[in-house]
């Protein structure tokens, strides 16, 4: 059947008429005390798609229908440092987030435990990325050259956006809002309708159940690769190879100082770990786990034992999503 006839007829199929659905109510289907945080972060990655007629191969025409050729308006070297910092606070939202398999990508389950912490890194990091964006924009002309004097065959200025273009283009957009299990299906009469919001009700809890049971898996893997990380750097003081870094002291920091409000699934067991892993840790600075040979025995005793604990809850489990 020819496609057009087919939708054209489809267009036409009498479906009844749609019911009003705006004053019915709505079940919660996230988690207790928390938000969804959709972030978007836009730019413009300076690149350009080449004619592809106009490629050639050992004096023959390439199809233009095999080929994606792009090439770059400005070297990468310019956006790296946006491009980390975006990195680096998705890594960050991650962190203090839970990104469940069901949701996509781009959207974090945010417990209201760390809501105002969230929003304290979103604010600073909308300001350095406007220092690093005006940063970009001062040395655009500068970069434009170096693209003429590599390239010059290549090189149009037309194919350039002006400053005030790429303004419009770099943006950050946060949204936090929830998501509900419409209870619309109950209310219509048909048996058929009826059958399909039982489905779909028995889907989403399952889907909610799966995603508490991620929330408590991924939390306790979080936890362990700390455990693992530390006493492995510990161990391994008195080496070349172990070193602290101001990140892994970080990362630490902020899971210790989020765990709570993280904590969505209620996990007893996890919580009376993370606790005496906070009276190990408290007041314990890198020097002191350097240059202190007591210090580091205590905490490699303590959290071994942690460990061990750990490693029973566990088992074998792999982890699903990230809650570090």
């Amino acid at each position: 059947m020819n496609d057009r006839i087919f939708f054209d007829e489809y267009e036409q199929t009498n479906v009844g008429a749609v019911p009003d659905l705006s004053a019915l109510a709505h079940e919660e289907i996230l988690p207790e005390n928390s938000v969804l945080l959709k972030l978007t972060i836009s730019g413009c990655d300076f690149k350009k798609t080449i004619n592809s007629d106009d490629l050639v191969h050992d004096g023959d025409e390439i199809d233009s229908r095999l080929i994606n050729a792009q090439k770059r308006l400005i070297d990468k070297q310019y956006l790296k440092d946006i491009q980390k910092l975006d990195s680096h606070v998705r890594r960050m939202l991650y962190d203090i987030g839970f990104r469940p398999k069901f949701l996509g990508q781009g959207t974090v389950i945010t417990p209201l435990g760390v809501f105002n912490y969230t929003i304290s890194i979103l604010d600073r990091y909308e300001a350095d990325r406007a220092v690093l964006i005006e940063r970009l924009f001062e040395r655009y002309e500068e970069a434009k050259r170096d693209v003429a004097l590599r390239s010059p065959q290549t090189y149009c200025e037309d194919e350039y956006p002006t400053v005030d273009e790429l303004r419009e283009v770099f943006k950050v957009d946060r949204n936090f809002f929830s998501v509900s299990f419409p209870k619309v299906l109950e209310k219509l009469s048909e048996q058929a309708a009826t059958d399909v919001y039982k489905n779909e009700k028995q889907k989403y809890n399952e889907q909610m159940n799966e995603a508490m049971t991620e929330i408590k898996q991924a939390l306790r893997g979080g936890f362990v690769e700390l455990v693992d990380g530390m006493l492995d750097k510990v161990r391994g003081i008195g080496t070349e190879r172990k070193v602290f870094r101001e990140g892994f002291v970080e990362k630490w920091k902020i899971f210790l100082d989020t765990f709570d409000g993280k904590n969505l699934s209620n996990d007893t067991e996890l919580a009376a770990l993370v606790a005496q892993a906070r009276g190990v840790l408290s007041g314990v600075s890198p020097d002191n786990i350097k240059n202190s040979v007591e210090t580091r025995i205590n905490i490699e005793n303590s959290l071994s034992e942690i460990k061990n604990n750990l490693d029973g809850m566990i088992g074998n489990v792999k982890r699903k999503a990230r809650f570090a």
